[in-house]
């Protein structure tokens, strides 16, 4: 999913004073607002193509891009703090870089947002450079200014965020939120946004989790349908986290409120479709069976009446006779061979059962190839444990070494292929004229 914000909020990103930019995986930057490329100095052209390396030194760039891959991966803000430009004039300045998480709609996290504070002047009155929460420590002016920039950042975002007291009065909600609701920021306050907002079926479980959340201090995350301002419910990803201050006390709750309807739907659509899939895969092995035994029944009388008249004539019958006879049965045999040859191609992709004994299965196909004396058969010193599957044992059969013709089925590769990619494998064929074929496939490993 690319990052495609809508039009407001890209409009108020870029003209917004705070030195923003927001990154995907790998450090990629997919977007950089106007005071971020004017502190860093870098055009929109050189950022994308250099990555982090662009606007900071090598030292803070493996800094920043660890901690953008950290905040990927846990979901959690992080900070870096002392960061250096790339610039090396006078103006050069250091930065306390701060990184944010950005949800897709369907929760998971594909996006970090990047804030550059100046820290540059704290840094000269020390020779150690400072954290970022002693740099907002320092002064009370500070610290003001820091929680306007981030309210302004909160108050872009199209996901609905929001702030809540110790005991979890909402004492905060931003642009995304008012709207959703269709009330006035001030009208959600206390616990007026949560007040007949949430679905009744959801309400008692929500309840409990955030009184927990409220005891414990630990991580809040729900999912639950919200009511929207048309009166239409939908389902919310809501997910809150504490602040604690020097004491280690929960000072303050930040959160954020995101909509899964969309990836709800698609999923339990998904489920359905799973669903229809396998009872037709049952009906149509349930068909396979009852054909192959509604046919072979005859195919077998055939087979039968073919040898009764053979014994009936004996010798009386003629070599034309005879022959058409044993043409009679060997096709009646081909024919149910190929019918059972259905019936283990409708059952091939069934899941991985229990762990194989490797050894063993390789000693068979030694066994097999005794007789076949171009054969060459290498194994490693321990073959890994691999999980069988329903109808594995259709790859074993005869060998032949090539001198004499062998009747087959002719779906026995496609029986292959479906046994091993139903069980997470792959199967590839490599022909040379006049060299044979390589057949070769991968199985999963016992974890």
């Amino acid at each position: 999913m690319s990052f495609e914000p809508d039009l407001p909020f890209a409009a108020l990103f870029e003209q917004s004073p705070i030195r923003g930019a927001i990154f995907e995986a790998g450090a990629r930057y997919v977007a950089a607002n106007h005071a971020y490329r004017s502190t860093t100095g870098c055009a929109w052209d050189e950022l994308r193509a250099r990555t982090t390396h662009a606007a900071f030194d090598d030292a803070t760039a493996v800094e920043v891009l660890r901690s953008i891959e950290q905040v990927l991966v846990t979901g959690q803000p992080d900070a870096v703090a002392g960061g250096r430009s790339r610039l090396e004039q006078p103006g050069a300045r250091t930065w306390a870089i701060a990184h944010t998480p950005l949800r897709a709609p369907s929760g998971e996290v594909r996006w970090v947002l990047q804030h550059l504070a100046d820290v540059t002047e704290h840094e000269s009155e020390s020779s150690t450079s400072p954290r970022v929460a002693d740099v907002v420590q320092r002064s009370p002016e500070a610290l003001e200014v820091r929680e306007r920039e981030h309210r302004l950042l909160a108050e872009m975002l199209p996901t609905q965020a929001w702030t809540a007291s110790p005991d979890g009065a909402i004492t905060w909600v931003n642009r995304a939120t008012s709207e959703y609701r269709g009330m006035p920021a001030d009208a959600l306050l206390g616990d007026a946004m949560w007040r007949g907002a949430v679905h009744p079926d959801d309400l008692e479980e929500a309840g409990a989790l955030w009184a927990r959340a409220l005891e414990t201090g630990t991580t809040y995350e729900h999912e639950a349908r919200l009511l929207r301002h048309d009166g239409v419910f939908r389902w919310h990803m809501t997910r809150a986290v504490a602040w604690r201050d020097a004491t280690g006390a929960v000072s303050k709750w930040f959160g954020s409120t995101t909509d899964v309807d969309e990836h709800r739907r698609i999923e339990a659509h998904r489920v359905q479709l799973i669903g229809q899939l396998r009872a037709r895969n049952f009906d149509l092995q349930r068909f396979a069976y009852a054909v192959s035994h509604d046919v072979k029944a005859p195919l077998r009388a055939i087979s039968n009446l073919a040898t009764w008249v053979a014994d009936d004539l004996g010798s009386s019958a003629t070599p034309e006779i005879a022959t058409n006879l044993e043409l009679m049965r060997s096709r009646a045999q081909e024919l149910s061979q190929r019918l059972d040859g259905m019936l283990k191609d409708a059952v091939s992709g069934r899941a991985a059962g229990q762990p194989s004994d490797t050894e063993a299965l390789v000693s068979e196909a030694v066994t097999l190839l005794a007789h076949v004396t171009s054969a060459r058969v290498y194994v490693d010193e321990s073959p890994p444990s691999v999980a069988s599957a329903p109808g594995i044992e259709q790859g074993r059969g005869d060998v032949s070494d090539g001198t004499a013709p062998m009747a087959g089925t002719g779906i026995g590769l496609s029986v292959v292929r479906r046994i091993v990619e139903a069980n997470g494998g792959s199967v590839a064929i490599d022909t040379t004229p006049g060299g044979g074929a390589t057949i070769s496939f991968t199985w999963p490993r016992v974890r």
